[in-house]
């Protein structure tokens, strides 16, 4: 409704321009003939869109900040009152300023609207709520020209203070239209944060975030796509009114004749609108989004090529004016559904707005070069110019079809089991191709407090070094050296071999930083699935049930849904444990920090052996700023040991690991003093400074199959590696990548993409099950780890690589 009246108002001010311009002009001295009404016109429309544009970020800014409602009714209070005082403006100058000033309110209804719909309508039909919403605006279009057929007689000015009438819509706006769930969690977390003294990356201003990686490409593509639509579509809508005039100039009609045919005219490319605003929706759900927008590319380019170069009767006028309006309508449209999917909550208003404002921008010089370029080349014919500028954005848009892809799984929605490493690396691919993405996480709390280290491979610093603003020095430490020590800090083999290294907590943050709270759910356990030929329904402990196209099972070693996919996966315990910590740099002596600070160091003692490299602490990624972190391989019999081991001072039993500070005293105790006995000096000293350590045991895990319709699994859900390799994270994060380009090669077909995924993760899962058990094999049982064995060194697909 508030985009009609919006509608409305604005064309309206199209309708009139003319004879606006006609009053106007002698009161400003100059001249009335078709150049100037198309010159100084062209101007106050100029200021009106520039105003919208203003406006447009302003109030999209503001409805990302304090929520949809109130934003929308100061927004729509500003362009009614505005518009109506425009008519008693006694200067073309006059009229454009207040132009300018009802385009700053009237910028707020189609970003901040489409985003409220997008927010109220989260399931399948929201791309036709949104198409539907749309469709309003060309409503009010024909209603204007309904009125103005009816009315026009009046005058101008009469006309105009029709538009005070969407200001009576605001007090329906607050009385029955609800904030939206998602934007009211996205302001309360916000305060939340505040009041705690939190810093995310989600509190940057919405304006900067948007122009940042990730998020800047979907900002460009949106900002291509509106801009191509509104060029073409101002140039249009502006000056067909004039040109229907002087047709009927030519025929020597009366002033009276010619506004009735100026408001035919319009109804006929509004009815076109209409049709095209509300079909997009329902068109890209049926073909996709990509080739919905080229249909409307496509009718809007051959349409306005045919109609306006060339002299037609008033007739042809009728018959093609819809068919313009059906191709323009519908890109804008399209603008309006494809945006919404593009931005989280917490900035999609802003960047629905950001897009369309610098459309407006650049558009705001289309019908005032349309009246320029008609003066200056074309004799005064507005029916050439406007085909010039209206096909060089259509023209555009058909560019930008080409060479930017419009996401086939924009509005699809996917669920992400496991809110770890892989996990939010493959909720950021999957948001990145359209998706809407929910992560949900077992644990109750955030798991940035696990500690240890991680060897960063190049999968698993890919979104650092393509997608994301943070950069991977910014969660990142590097290593220059592999060397190996013995007793007396011997250095017996080196390497130049330079690794970057991370914490566990430091890249679970950054990759939470970039994907953002909004879709972040901690403490629901996923029990379960049934899926169907077109969805999969997730059901959660809690009782929550979540529908999705995709779901990705990410939920670790330890993965209960897992066995729906391949109910045969055992954990096979290796034999040994590993102990892990890690000590801040500045606590070690200088000749210990000196040997271990820019190097991996191995220290090989008969069954069994130690890893170390720095890691970045919170203090940052810098040399004396950094931790120590170590693993160390010990060997413990299956059995009631190990089982007691396990079992942490609260008497729970642990499978995985034993949490730090949770660790009974007295196994701390024995591998202190076994370290000190056993190992060279510069690890022992790491290892008896450690003030919580912590148990994590090694296990082998293999699944036979890694998808099955519409459900994939992925990192250690599906391949439990031991850790000889480094490549654990890194495996997940392959997954996670390659998923992501097979479901952009299968243009929509999320089985087939699974179908296709499956059988290369599968083999890489198996390659590094078989080498890094060898490895472990070799370390602890055979004492055949030998310094410099190149067959020993990290990698994922293979020895250092």
């Amino acid at each position: 409704m508030g985009w009609a009246l919006d509608g409305f108002a604005g064309s309206l001010y199209s309708l009139v321009l003319g004879p606006a311009m006609t009053e106007l002009l002698p009161n400003s001295s100059i001249g009335v003939n078709s150049g100037n009404i198309g010159l100084y016109g062209g101007l106050t429309v100029a200021l009106f869109l520039a105003g919208w544009a203003t406006g447009g970020i302003l109030f999209g800014v503001l409805a990302d900040y304090f929520g949809r409602v109130r934003v929308l009714s100061i927004g729509i209070l500003t362009y009614a009152l505005f518009t109506a005082l425009a008519a008693f403006a006694d200067t073309w100058w006059q009229l454009g300023i207040l132009r300018f000033i009802a385009g700053l309110g009237s910028g707020v209804e189609a970003p901040v609207g489409a985003a409220l719909v997008a927010e109220v309508w989260r399931n399948q039909y929201r791309a036709r709520a949104c198409g539907v919403m749309m469709s309003g605006y060309a409503g009010g279009f024909f209603i204007a020209a309904l009125a103005y057929s009816m009315l026009s007689e009046q005058g101008w000015r009469f006309m105009l203070v029709l538009a005070v009438v969407p200001a009576f819509l605001v007090w329906f706006l607050r009385r029955y239209v609800p904030e939206p769930e998602e934007i009211k969690t996205v302001i309360a977390t916000r305060k939340e944060r505040k009041k705690n003294a939190v810093r995310s990356a989600e509190d940057r201003f919405v304006l900067r975030r948007l122009l940042s990686p990730p998020h800047l490409r979907a900002t460009l593509i949106c900002t291509a796509l509106a801009t191509g639509a509104l060029l073409a579509f101002w140039s249009v809508s502006t000056w067909y009114p004039q040109i229907i005039r002087n047709v009927a100039s030519a025929e020597s009609l009366s002033a009276e004749i010619a506004n009735h045919r100026v408001a035919i005219s319009s109804m006929m490319f509004n009815a076109g609108g209409i049709l095209g605003y509300a079909s997009w929706g329902f068109l890209a759900d049926w073909i996709g989004r990509r080739k919905a927008f080229l249909v409307s590319f496509v009718v809007s380019g051959v349409s306005i090529a045919y109609l306006f170069p060339f002299e037609h009767s008033y007739t042809t006028y009728l018959f093609v004016l819809p068919i313009v309006g059906f191709g323009l309508f519908g890109a804008l449209s399209g603008n309006f559904v494809y945006g919404p999917e593009m931005f989280a909550p917490s900035m999609r208003a802003s960047g629905i707005a950001l897009a369309n404002s610098i459309g407006r921008y650049i558009t705001a010089v289309g019908p005032l070069v349309a009246g320029v370029i008609a003066t200056s080349w074309f004799g005064g014919n507005l029916g050439i110019a406007t085909a010039v500028l209206a096909s060089t954005g259509v023209i555009s848009l058909i560019g930008l079809e080409r060479n930017f892809e419009v996401s086939t799984y924009s509005g699809s929605r996917a669920v992400v089991i496991g809110g770890s490493i892989g996990g939010l690396t493959a909720a950021l691919l999957l948001q990145d191709l359209g998706f809407e993405v929910d992560v949900f996480e077992r644990t109750a709390s955030d798991l940035d407090g696990r500690g240890g280290g991680i060897v960063l491979q190049p999968d698993t610093l890919r979104w650092f070094q393509e997608r994301s603003s943070q950069r991977p020095e910014d969660v990142s430490t590097t290593t220059d050296w592999v060397q190996y020590i013995e007793d007396g800090n011997r250095i017996v083999d080196r390497d130049a071999r330079s690794w970057a290294h991370t914490s566990w907590g430091t890249f679970y943050r950054a990759l939470l930083a970039d994907f953002g709270r909004e879709h972040y759910h901690l403490g629901e356990f996923a029990c379960g699935f049934d899926q169907d030929e077109d969805s999969v329904t997730v059901r959660f402990v809690s009782g929550r049930r979540e529908k999705a196209s995709l779901v990705v099972i990410a939920d670790g070693v330890t993965s209960v849904n897992r066995a729906r996919i391949d109910p045969d996966v055992t954990l096979d315990y290796s034999g040994y444990i590993g102990w892990r910590g890690t000590v801040d740099e500045s606590q070690l002596s200088a000749e210990t920090a000196g040997i271990l600070r820019n190097a991996i160091t191995y220290n090989i003692i008969p069954h069994s052996q130690i890893t170390m490299y720095p890691i970045p602490s919170e203090r940052g990624t810098g040399a004396g700023d950094r931790l120590m972190n170590y693993v160390w391989y010990r060997n413990v019999p299956a059995g009631p040991d190990l089982d007691e081991m396990l079992t942490d001072k609260r008497g729970f039993q642990g499978k995985v690991s034993v949490h730090p500070h949770q660790v009974q005293d007295r196994y701390v105790d024995e591998m202190r003093d076994a370290a000190a006995r056993l190992l060279a000096p510069a690890a022992a000293e790491l290892v008896t400074s450690t003030d919580a350590p912590f148990i994590q045991v090694v296990w082998d895990s293999r699944a036979s199959k890694m998808a099955s319709g519409r459900v994939a699994l992925i990192g250690d859900a599906a391949c439990g590696a031991r850790p000889h390799a480094a490549a654990g994270t890194a495996k997940a994060a392959a997954d996670a990548w390659a998923l992501s380009e097979a479901l952009t090669a299968s243009s929509g077909n999320v089985p087939e993409a699974l179908e296709k995924w499956e059988p290369g993760q599968l083999e890489l899962s198996n390659n590094l099950l078989t080498r890094v058990k060898a490895m472990g094999e070799r370390s602890q049982f055979a004492n055949t780890w030998t310094p410099g064995d190149k067959d020993l060194r990290f990698g994922l697909y293979g020895p250092g690589r």
